[in-house]
């Protein structure tokens, strides 16, 4: 595994959640969400950590050494996220993306993203929701992936039992370089990491579907959801 470099998002504006503070300082059993997610980032042995930030978590800057932490100066997306932290590294190498949001990530699931990747240039950890409330579905053609859809770009119909996207992506070295081909969203207006499936598709790029059961996996959005992970 050494060589696969994590490169966690966190850089997002979290609007949705609405709180007073920035959404992943909000705390869960003591800590911030984002503490939780480096917690389990960490349990994956043998590999740097790239934590991508806004000026909102500079601070964590001096709480969490050996990170390498680098800023994203606007808030254009994952996609520009995944660009930045390109633009910043001199020596690549796989990389397996987590969203900073997503606190309770099973670390089974990120091992087995990791190890498709020996198979597959670009791999999608992926759930099963009865009710999706704002997950990306995840469009599959023979048994490879097509397309993920932003949950705001769905008919309503597609909003349910619909495999659909953790954030947690594995890409191969060699095929890094498809981030730069992203283009911005004429809906949403920003970059999205996920566009990078279409382009791969595209080219002929074979993505691989990873199942897990566990819907711990996905990010947390809202102060209701917030709500619901504590009880658990």
């Amino acid at each position: 595994m050494s060589n696969v470099e994590i490169v966690i998002l966190a850089a997002g504006r979290g609007s949705r959640m609405k709180s007073k503070k920035p959404k992943l300082l909000n705390l869960i059993n003591g800590k911030p969400i984002i503490e939780h997610t480096i917690i389990n980032a960490k349990k994956i042995k043998n590999t740097n950590i790239n934590i991508i930030i806004n000026k909102n978590l500079n601070h964590l800057i001096k709480k969490f050494k050996g990170i390498n932490f680098i800023k994203q100066k606007k808030a254009l997306g994952t996609g520009d996220a995944i660009k930045t932290f390109l633009k910043h590294t001199k020596s690549l190498s796989n990389i397996l993306i987590m969203m900073g949001d997503a606190p309770f990530i099973n670390t089974v699931d990120l091992r087995r993203v990791i190890k498709k990747l020996k198979n597959y240039p670009i791999v999608v950890l992926g759930a099963k929701l009865k009710k999706n409330y704002g997950n990306g579905i995840i469009i599959l053609k023979k048994n490879l992936i097509k397309e993920i859809k932003e949950f705001k770009l769905l008919k309503k119909e597609e909003h349910y039992n619909k495999y659909c996207n953790t954030g947690v992506f594995g890409v191969q070295k060699k095929y890094l370089k498809l981030f730069f081909n992203l283009k911005k969203d004429k809906i949403i207006k920003e970059y999205l990491v996920t566009d990078i499936l279409k382009i791969a598709y595209k080219k002929k790029i074979h993505s691989k579907l990873v199942k897990t059961k566990n819907i711990n996996s996905f990010g947390i959005n809202t102060l209701a959801e917030l709500k619901m992970i504590k009880k658990i």
